[in-house]
């Protein structure tokens, strides 16, 4: 389930091993049809964590454009 690899990606980020978060939150990008606020901003998060914000904009503009006021999304491009 989503929620289960949100979970799991969310363990390794707790521990500061933000390679396999990024590789565990890019499995459900991937695998996703309509979309994941959560997934597409814990994805961002762990790239602006280890300073890649580049990287992290797409994620974040795919969230704004499930909804475009969700406050979570708008606060990750502040």
């Amino acid at each position: 389930s989503i929620e289960a690899m949100l979970a799991l990606g969310h363990a390794y980020a707790s521990i500061g091993d933000h390679d396999q978060a990024i590789a565990s939150y890019a499995n459900i990008v991937k695998s996703l049809d309509d979309g994941c606020i959560p997934a597409y901003l814990s994805y961002a998060s762990e790239f602006l964590r280890v300073r890649k914000p580049t990287a992290a904009a797409p994620s974040i503009h795919q969230a704004l454009s499930i909804n475009r006021n969700d406050p979570f999304a708008l606060n990750e491009l502040g």
